[in-house]
């Protein structure tokens, strides 16, 4: 016979939460700094035509950023 499925323990979950809350942060934060470079290049495409590129162009380099930025704090928090 088997044992029944032991349940998570409270501290098991709460610490669950943590790591979801952190991963949250940190993700949160990345896609914020990311939108500084990219807000820059829009005010250059506002300013002068040179600078000027599609919105979809602009999306894209905003999500790569923001996961190269998330992807450098996760390994930065878990280093740590």
């Amino acid at each position: 016979m088997r044992a029944p499925a032991e349940r998570p323990t409270l501290r098991h979950v709460q610490g669950l939460v943590g790591l979801l809350e952190a991963e949250l942060a940190i993700v949160g934060s990345a896609y914020l700094m990311a939108g500084v470079p990219v807000g820059g290049i829009v005010l250059a495409g506002r300013v002068s035509p040179l600078y000027r590129l599609p919105r979809a162009d602009l999306w894209r380099w905003w999500s790569r950023c923001g996961c190269l930025v998330a992807a450098a704090l996760i390994l930065r928090s878990a280093a740590a």
